[in-house]
């Protein structure tokens, strides 16, 4: 988030972080990447997940000079914020964690959330992405939600247990399949990037490495909204 805001010229930011366990990890993060790239914190507005002034925060950081805002927590209160943006006319370049995904539960969330970007896990430009459509579509005779990121993280979640059991060396227990996970390498992923890959190990259980978080923006055109890719995490 902070190396997406650095990138596209913002040095001062408005930070809205929730009281909840990402959200005060997350802002950690944030503030020691900020430190790192010259990223300049000019508020930071601590709210709940069900806050009832949410405007005059918003109005609090845009006031405090904050060229973008970057939002941290499980995100509810980003679907209400579109209005507010207008009613205080302000359309800041703004970035949220990965609860942009909820962006995918329905078509007015969606519509909510025009005009930010937000960490994301779909990315077109994946090879392997594009042969989850085209094996998805041949198997059920219809097309999957696209672009969405749960169908794909579905079908790589599948994948990763199956192959635990492949690997498991005929051992079906809970220490077996955790064996056979840990003997899993580079299995190719369509989620993520094109340099996405699954891998675990002993001291691993991550699974997704590479560009297995990315940028994507909500954009619309009449009653219609959907998500663009914004781009791959590059290091400053």
């Amino acid at each position: 988030m902070a190396s997406w805001l650095v990138q596209r010229g913002i040095r001062k930011v408005g930070v809205m972080s929730e009281i909840s366990p990402n959200g005060q990890e997350y802002f950690l993060s944030f503030r020691r990447a900020a430190a790192e790239l010259g990223l300049e914190i000019r508020g930071v507005e601590t709210i709940p997940q069900t806050p009832t002034d949410l405007e005059q925060r918003l109005a609090n950081l845009r006031d405090g000079g904050a060229e973008g805002l970057a939002y941290m927590g499980f995100g509810f209160p980003t679907s209400l914020m579109r209005p507010m943006f207008e009613r205080l006319a302000w359309d800041p370049p703004r970035i949220m964690t990965t609860a942009f995904q909820f962006c995918y539960a329905n078509h007015a969330w969606m519509k909510a959330l025009v005009g930010w970007v937000g960490i994301d896990q779909v990315c077109e430009e994946n090879p392997f992405y594009g042969r989850f459509l085209a094996s998805f579509e041949k198997q059920y005779g219809r097309k999957p939600a696209h672009p969405n990121t749960v169908p794909v993280l579905s079908y790589d979640s599948a994948r990763v247990f199956s192959e635990a059991v492949r690997r498991c060396d005929g051992i079906l227990t809970g220490w077996g399949i955790k064996a056979g996970l840990e003997r899993t390498r580079f299995a190719p992923s369509a989620t993520g990037g094109p340099r996405t890959h699954l891998g675990a190990a002993p001291d691993d259980h991550n699974l997704f490495h590479g560009d297995w978080l990315l940028y994507r923006r909500v954009v619309e055109e009449g009653d219609k909204a959907w998500t663009t890719f914004e781009g791959l995490y590059e290091p400053i």
